[in-house]
C-alpha cells in the first residue's frame, strides 16, 4: 500500500504532467496552424504580386505594334523588343519570363541554363484551353514537369495591339522563397514556442506545487483524526472546492469530538449508573449472608435490593431500546390514529399519581386528532413526557394538554406547572443520562434517558420537539407529527 506521501507526489506529477502535456500540444497545435496560415498568406501575396507583373507585362507588349513585336511568322521576337523586355524584368531576380506563340511553341525565355526547359517539355492544353476563356491561369507546381521543383506560375492570353491572338504569356519563380519563409516563420516559431513552453513549465510547477500543499496538509489533519487527535482544525483556502473540503473536514473534527465527548460521559454516566445499585445491592446482600443485618430487617433491606435490580433492569431496557431505535432494527409499523384518545389513555394509568399530588388536568376533550405514526413508539414517546410532567409537577399544580393541526402537522403541547428548567439546563435536557434533579431527590428512579428515547422516536417520525420553560413557573413540551402521508 502506498504510503500518503507517495500518493501526493504521484498526483502531484500526474498533475503537472497533464498540464504541461497540454500546454505543449497547445502551443504546437498553434504553431503548425499558424504556419499554414502564413504559408497560405504568403502565396496569395506572391500569387497576386506575379499576376500583376503578368499584367504589366502583357500591356507593355500590347501597346506595341505587331510589325515591331513579331517577326518571321510569329516564330521569333524581335531582339529590339527582347532587349526592352528584358530590362523592364530585370529587377525581378528570381522571375522567369516565356512566351509560347499559337503553335504552342515556346518562342522566347529569360532561363538562363541551356537546355531551356521551357522548349523541351510541353505544357497541356487543358491549361492552353483554360486560358483562350479569357482566365488567368495560376499554379503551385511543376507545370506539367517543367519544372523540377515546385514552382509560382501565371500566365494568360496575349493580345496584339490591333486585337488579335498572338500566344501566350508566363511568369514563374521558384519556391525557394516560400520554404525560406516558412522555415524562417517556423524557426522564430520554436524558438518562441520553448521559451514559453519552459516559463509555462515553471508556472505550471509553481501553480501544481500551491495547489498541492492544501492537499498534503489535509492528509496531515486526516491522519492525525484517524489517531483520535479531533482537535486539529484546517485553514480555510481559498480554492471554494478545497475551501469546501477544508470546512467539511473540520465539521467532521468537530462531529467526531462531540462524539468523542458523548461516548466519554456515556461511559461515565453507565458506570455511575450501574455501580450506585450495584453496590448498594452487594453491600446488603453480603450484609445478609454474613448475617451483620439483622433477620428481622432482612426484609426490609431485600425491598431495596429489589428496587436497586429493577432500576438497573429499566435502564438496560431503555439503552436496548434506544439502540435498536437508533440503529434501524426497529421498523416503524405506520398507521392513522388519534393521539387525543391515546393521550387520554396514558393519563389515566397515572390516575393514582395525579390524585397525590392534587393534580388539574387540562386540555383533554372529545375532538378527534389524527396523526400517522407507529402507535407502540407514539405511546412510549407521550408517557415519557406525561411521567416528567407529573413528576416535576408542583403540588396542587396543573397539567395541561393542546393540539393544534398546521398544515399536514399536528402540533402536541404537554405542559406542567412546577419549578421549570433554567437558560443552562434547556441545550442539555435531550441528552442521553442529563438529569436535572442532580439530588435525585424528585427523580430517585430515573436512569436520565427518558427525554432522549423521546427525541430519538419524533425524529424516526420525521418530526421535531423543542421545549419552553419559565423557571417557577412551566415546563411545556412541544413536538410535530405527520398527519397526512
Amino acid at each position: 500500500m502506498k504510503s500518503p506521501n507517495k500518493i501526493s507526489k504521484s498526483f502531484f506529477y500526474k498533475y503537472f504532467l497533464l498540464c504541461a502535456s497540454i500546454t505543449t500540444i497547445s502551443i504546437t497545435i498553434i504553431s503548425i496552424i499558424f504556419t499554414i496560415f502564413a504559408g497560405n498568406y504568403f502565396k496569395k501575396q506572391e500569387k497576386d504580386l506575379l499576376e500583376l507583373n503578368l499584367k504589366n507585362i502583357s500591356d507593355f507588349i500590347k501597346t506595341m505594334s505587331d510589325d515591331i513585336i513579331f517577326i518571321n511568322n510569329n516564330d521569333n521576337l524581335n531582339s529590339l523588343i527582347l532587349s526592352s523586355m528584358y530590362n523592364y524584368i530585370s529587377h525581378y531576380n528570381n522571375y522567369e519570363i516565356f512566351f509560347v506563340n499559337n503553335k504552342k511553341r515556346t518562342i522566347f525565355c529569360t532561363h538562363k541554363e541551356q537546355p531551356c526547359p521551357h522548349k523541351i517539355y510541353s505544357i497541356s492544353d487543358e491549361i492552353y484551353n483554360y486560358m483562350d476563356n479569357n482566365n488567368i491561369f495560376s499554379e503551385f507546381g511543376n507545370l506539367n514537369n517543367v519544372y523540377k521543383c515546385s514552382t509560382y506560375t501565371v500566365g494568360k492570353k496575349q493580345i496584339s495591339s490591333n486585337g488579335n491572338d498572338v500566344g501566350y504569356i508566363f511568369i514563374s519563380k521558384p519556391s525557394t522563397d516560400y520554404y525560406n519563409y516558412i522555415n524562417t516563420i517556423f524557426t522564430i516559431f520554436i524558438i518562441s514556442a520553448i521559451i514559453i513552453i519552459f516559463i509555462s513549465y515553471i508556472i505550471v510547477y509553481m501553480i501544481s506545487k500551491k495547489m498541492i500543499d492544501p492537499l498534503r496538509k489535509i492528509s496531515q489533519i486526516t491522519r492525525s483524526i484517524s489517531n483520535g487527535e479531533f482537535t486539529s482544525k484546517l485553514e480555510i483556502y481559498e480554492y471554494r472546492e478545497i475551501q469546501e473540503l477544508s470546512m467539511s473536514i473540520n465539521n467532521m473534527s468537530k462531529s467526531l469530538l462531540d462524539i468523542e465527548k458523548m461516548r466519554q460521559s456515556f461511559i461515565a454516566n453507565v458506570s455511575h449508573e450501574l455501580r450506585t445499585p450495584m453496590t448498594s445491592i452487594i453491600g446488603f446482600i453480603d450484609g445478609i449472608l454474613d448475617n451483620t443485618i439483622p433477620r428481622e430487617k432482612q426484609h426490609y433491606y431485600l425491598n431495596i435490593v429489589s428496587q436497586e435490580v429493577k432500576r438497573l433492569s429499566r435502564l438496560v431496557k431503555s439503552m436496548l431500546n434506544l439502540s435498536r431505535i437508533e440503529s434501524g432494527e426497529l421498523s416503524l409499523n405506520i398507521e392513522y390514529l388519534d393521539i387525543m384518545e391515546l393521550s387520554s389513555r396514558i393519563i389515566f394509568t397515572f390516575e393514582e399519581q395525579i390524585k397525590q399530588k392534587n393534580l388539574d388536568i387540562k386540555g383533554l376533550s372529545i375532538n378527534k386528532y389524527f396523526i400517522y405514526a407507529d402507535k407502540d413508539l407514539i405511546y412510549q414517546a407521550i408517557y415519557n413526557l406525561i411521567e416528567n410532567a407529573i413528576k416535576f409537577s408542583n403540588q396542587n399544580g396543573y397539567i395541561e394538554l393542546n393540539f393544534n393541526e398546521e398544515n399536514q402537522y399536528t402540533i402536541i403541547n404537554i405542559k406542567n406547572s412546577g419549578k421549570g428548567l433554567s437558560k443552562e439546563q434547556i441545550p442539555n435536557i435531550f441528552d442521553r443520562f442529563y438529569k436535572t434533579d442532580k439530588s435525585r431527590g424528585i427523580d430517585k428512579d430515573g436512569v436520565g434517558l427518558g427525554l432522549n428515547i423521546v427525541k430519538t422516536i419524533i425524529k424516526k417520525h420525521d418530526g421535531e420537539i423543542m421545549v419552553k420553560s419559565v423557571e417557577n413557573q412551566y415546563t411545556n413540551f412541544l413536538f410535530s407529527l405527520k398527519n397526512k402521508k
